[in-house]
């Protein structure tokens, strides 16, 4: 197993994924060298793309407030890609970042012709976004037992 599928394996959506179906998402994937301070995802435009982090880091920003900080093995554009809706925020590279673009129509492609692999990334999709949903109101609930 080479690096690209050992890193590729610690993101969570593909969890669970057999040798050949992660080797058929890495085929559609193309590698990207991101530059510092390049927005690689826009508030309110459409998700066309998954982004998956090999090295570097990105920033969730929402105007000049920070949300979140995505370092290596993370993901963005999942949320997007998987509910339809636009980006609900800009992404941008805090560094030189080194990054994995999955193509929306091309993975769907691929979930088309592989049930399996489909039924194993909602699986996993589900998970995430019950985490993101979790962690979201344990802020709300500790910001306002603080009284923000």
């Amino acid at each position: 197993m080479d690096d690209l599928t050992k890193h590729f394996r610690n993101i969570k959506i593909f969890d669970n994924l057999t040798d050949q179906q992660v080797e058929s998402i890495l085929l559609i994937a193309e590698k990207r060298l991101i530059a510092s301070g390049e927005v690689v995802m826009r508030d309110a435009e459409p998700s066309c793309e998954l982004l998956l982090i090999i090295s570097g880091s990105f920033e969730v920003r929402n105007g000049d407030i920070s949300l979140a900080k995505i370092v290596d093995a993370g993901i963005v554009g999942e949320m997007g890609v998987f509910t339809e809706q636009t980006h609900c925020a800009d992404v941008v590279a805090l560094m030189e970042t080194k990054a994995l673009s999955v193509p929306k129509k091309e993975l769907f492609d691929l979930i088309e012709k592989d049930k399996d692999l489909g039924l194993k990334i909602y699986q996993n999709i589900i998970v995430v976004l019950a985490r993101h949903l979790r962690d979201h109101n344990l802020y709300l609930e500790f910001s306002d037992a603080l009284g923000n």
